[in-house]
């Protein structure tokens, strides 16, 4: 995005030169530009392709999916169970991770997720292809049962309702934005009615089930 040589042109430079009207016109406030960006169709295309842009990797006919950067996904992990109460270091308790100016805090998650360590201005420190590794630390690590286990929401969902189907709409909701399909419901009764570990435990593994699913890890 910053190699902006002569013999560097723009593919669409309609576009690059509307942007920067745009920009203009909204005294450089990033947020309502970024707005524009989230708001327009090519933006909200579906990641699901058809017989028409399956080959197409250039044009934006369908969204790309692409892993959520390493400082997103742990805040979004964090946000989706409630679970706060770690620093980094000598960060104030509670500070999301894409709040972190300095690139030498960091933690195992972060840099198992290909955080930049900002000892450049190339964006190529940012690494945003998974990793073996990565899902390791995701199936086999204490990440996410971390979070799940000491964060504030499944317990305050389970407390609230009397009806499990509703803590896992909750979770849902929470975690994926959308409520669970009628496949997913009937799969999650069986799981609270058959698991070994009691309906507590039964409710873990199915939040962490979710945000193990790519529909959480990656932008759609």
């Amino acid at each position: 995005m910053d190699d902006a040589r002569v013999s560097n042109p723009p593919s669409n430079p309609e576009l690059l030169d509307a942007l920067a009207a745009r920009l203009v016109a909204v005294d450089f406030k990033p947020r309502a530009f970024i707005r524009d960006i989230l708001l327009s169709r090519t933006y909200q295309h579906s990641s699901m392709e058809n017989e028409t842009n399956r080959a197409d990797t250039r044009n934006f006919s369908h969204s790309y999916p692409r892993r959520i950067l390493a400082e997103v996904l742990w805040d979004c992990l964090t946000q989706a169970t409630g679970y706060y109460d770690d620093g980094f270091y000598f960060e104030r308790p509670g500070t999301r991770a894409v709040q972190i100016g300095d690139g030498g805090i960091t933690t195992t998650f972060l840099s198992t997720f290909g955080r930049s360590k900002r000892e450049t201005p190339c964006t190529c420190e940012v690494k945003s292809q998974p990793t073996l590794s990565q899902a390791l630390n995701l199936i086999n690590g204490t990440s996410i049962t971390h979070c799940i286990e000491r964060g504030k929401n499944l317990p305050a969902w389970t407390a609230q309702e009397k009806d499990p189907q509703q803590v896992i709409r909750n979770l849902y909701l929470t975690s994926l934005s959308r409520l669970p399909s009628e496949s997913e419901t009937t799969a999650f009764t069986e799981v609270l009615r058959t698991h070994a570990g009691g309906p507590k435990i039964a409710m873990q593994d199915i939040f962490w089930a979710v945000l193990n699913s790519n529909e959480f890890i990656f932008n759609h």
